[in-house]
């Protein structure tokens, strides 16, 4: 007596190949629904695309938490650390620590004219 629902059954590549050749050869039929409710691991190339977008916005958005915290940070005349940014931005210090060097490159070249 089967139970109803779904089952996952992880084989390696090779197995897999052996079954379906087994099974073409006794029950083409079962084969092909095997082979039809098949998954094969990892992301489809979409879901790859949409979480590389992803990556990318959440990118850019942090680089402008960084850039504004840098800003207001000369304004009020202090030296933007990677401590302070990380602090002013609401990033954590590791994640600021990452973008160190253009936490540099935005304290030598950002004006704070664009804050007034």
């Amino acid at each position: 007596m089967a139970k109803e629902g779904v089952y996952k059954i992880h084989i390696d590549l090779d197995t897999y190949i052996d079954l379906i050749h087994t099974l073409n050869k006794h029950d083409p039929e079962l084969a092909a629904r095997i082979e039809e409710h098949t998954k094969r691991p990892g992301a489809s190339v979409n879901h790859h695309r949409a979480l590389l977008r992803i990556a990318e916005d959440k990118r850019e958005k942090t680089e402008e938490k960084i850039k504004n915290a840098v800003r207001l940070l000369l304004f009020e005349g202090k030296e933007p650390t990677v401590y302070r940014v990380a602090k002013t931005a609401g990033i954590s210090y590791n994640t600021a620590k990452k973008y160190a060097r253009e936490i540099e490159f935005y304290a030598r070249t950002v004006s704070t004219r664009s804050m007034e």
